[in-house]
């Protein structure tokens, strides 16, 4: 959590260092003047070919689930079956459940059972509300009624029943102590091995909710030293199961709980009631209305799943993967003569400035997830909270550091300006200023400075129209890309 916290912060503020230098490089330059500092290859594309590792590949099974997951979200509560029990549970439907379990070296799973409480835990059956995957599959067709669990009427031979109260231990008229039951399932099929002879007998007849004292003598191994031990239970059975649900599934490996983690476990389930849902289908209508597909599409259910698969293939960490990628492809297509050392030194003035700010704040305010984040060792001085954040080797200083970065930020920027003249998609000048618009607006948005302060910390509107631009530019040679998976 901390982690993700200092991310959050630490993005917003190193947003800034990196548009800085997009500012400072980015409509500076007038038409034609990259030739001036670069050149680009002859046979360089605007087609690049690059290669990303398998797990930033998406799959038609992959744009089939994030639609599955869609249409779920978009379910309906099926009027006047909020607690429904003689209904199968379907997809879509939400399950209120009992369980309890043990994991494969002996863990106990209690937290389902609310102590005698009866709030039952609630499982959207398709939605991955619970961290088993096997027992959201194994709820699908069940009636509640046939597993519930019974709060009255008596207890029948062989039954599963919970139950409450307290237990004194005698051996040799001496007392061992009073110990106490909170809501224990016992199987009185088997229950006289674990409980004491007669203790199934004992109960079977009763009638749930009442209290009743038990009264035999343990099996020889519990005896003290040859002296048989003699117990005495004060007890209410609390629920009556004449059939319960068992899944045997495993724990996500990365689950929360350390324990459980990649553990198999056996549950023991008891159902209460389902909440009946309507899940909406695939069709051009629900995907009009519910997705904003627009009615014009001559198949709008095939322009929803091109909508879905272009959202999975823009997501942020495979984009920023991507964009890397056609970065290093590019950078063999260029040879840079000399650099514009005004632009540069403009980019390390704005770089260092806030690179400081961010120093401070998290000397002052986030010291413990600073140093969590990039090592007691970043903290000890500028430099080193430089080497840290940019990656520098051990001894450079700060100038350094934030020089090359400054260094390569004018390349990518002037590659990127070349490579869009060249191929003809740098935007035009109203587009340009409609972009910056929209970009002052989302900035506005996610700072306290106001637009004049905005503007005079970034140099000016040029400011937003390379941030703009620069997007676009990398938007477009990302969707006309040919990319493998390894």
């Amino acid at each position: 959590m901390r982690g993700a916290l200092l991310r959050g912060i630490t993005a917003l503020l190193l947003c800034g260092i990196l548009l800085f230098s997009l500012c400072a490089c980015g409509f500076t330059y007038a038409e034609g003047d990259t030739d001036k500092y670069l050149t680009l290859s002859e046979d360089l594309t605007d087609t690049l070919s690059v290669t990303l590792p398998r797990a930033y590949e998406v799959t038609d099974d992959d744009v089939e689930e994030t639609i599955r997951e869609l249409l779920l979200s978009e379910k309906k509560a099926v009027e006047g079956a909020e607690r429904e029990t003689d209904k199968e549970i379907g997809y879509g439907d939400v399950a209120a459940l009992y369980y309890s379990g043990v994991t494969e070296d002996g863990v106990y799973v209690t937290d389902g059972f609310a102590v005698g409480d009866a709030v039952p835990y609630l499982v959207e059956v398709g939605g991955g509300s619970f961290p088993v995957s096997e027992v959201e599959a194994a709820l699908s067709g069940l009636i509640p009624a046939e597993y519930a669990l019974r709060e009255s009427g008596t207890v029948p031979a062989g039954a599963v029943v919970y139950i409450d109260g307290s237990y004194e231990d005698t051996a040799g008229g001496i007392s061992r102590g009073t110990n106490y039951i909170r809501m224990a399932r016992v199987d009185l099929s088997m229950a006289d091995e674990v409980w004491g002879n007669g203790f199934a007998a004992q109960l079977t007849g009763q009638s749930a909710g009442a209290d009743k004292t038990l009264h035999f003598t343990l099996p020889d191994a519990f005896s003290e030293n040859g002296t048989p031990v003699s117990r005495e239970y004060k007890l209410r059975v609390r629920f009556v199961s004449e059939k319960e649900l068992t899944v045997e599934g495993t724990y996500p490996a990365d689950y929360s709980i350390e324990e459980r983690a990649g553990k198999r476990v056996v549950f023991t389930i008891q159902l209460a009631y389902m909440v009946d849902y309507e899940v909406p289908e695939l069709t051009a209508e629900n995907v009009i209305s519910l997705f904003g597909i627009s009615d014009t599409e001559s198949d709008p259910v095939a322009a929803f799943r091109a909508k879905v698969r272009q959202t999975l293939l823009s997501q942020e960490e495979r984009q920023a993967a991507l964009y890397a990628a056609l970065w290093e492809e590019l950078k063999t297509h260029v040879t840079v003569r000399e650099m514009p050392q005004k632009q540069v030194k403009k980019i390390l003035r704005g770089l260092t400035k806030e690179l400081k700010e961010l120093y401070e704040y998290c000397k002052t305010n986030l010291y413990d997830a600073c140093t969590a984040e990039w090592g007691e060792e970043a903290m000890a001085d500028f430099d080193a909270f430089a080497r840290a954040v940019y990656g520098g080797a051990e001894g450079e200083d700060a100038e350094t550091v934030l020089t090359r970065e400054a260094e390569d930020e004018v390349t990518q920027t002037l590659v990127l300006y070349a490579v869009a003249r060249r191929f003809g998609f740098l935007p035009d000048q109203a587009s340009r200023e409609s972009g910056a618009q929209t970009v002052m607006a989302d900035l506005l948005e996610e700072s306290d400075l106001t637009e004049r302060q905005l503007r005079r910390r970034w140099g000016g509107d040029e400011y937003f129209e390379s941030l703009y631009c620069r997007s676009v530019i990398l938007e477009t040679l990302a969707a006309r890309a040919q990319v493998s998976y390894t």
